[in-house]
């Protein structure tokens, strides 16, 4: 649940957020929003802010509004 500026020393209130888009996207999804094959995958997408798509089921508003916290700036 870091976020990938954390990883950079740089920890503002968007860490945060970060965590808790992160959350509700397992919450929703039933399990990570960043998938690879492995872990430099699975890194890359975390810092590229490519969130795997969250199910059809989930409401557009909401989603969005997970997406846009994982997004790499904010």
């Amino acid at each position: 649940y870091m976020a990938p500026e954390a990883w950079e020393g740089d920890r503002t209130v968007t860490v945060d957020l970060w965590a808790v888009g992160v959350m509700l996207y397992e919450m929703l999804a039933g399990k990570l929003p960043f998938s690879g094959e492995n872990a430099n995958a699975v890194r890359d997408k975390v810092r590229n802010g490519l969130a795997d798509p969250l199910p059809d089921e989930i409401h557009e508003s909401l989603a969005e509004i997970v997406y846009r916290s994982l997004a790499r700036n904010p």
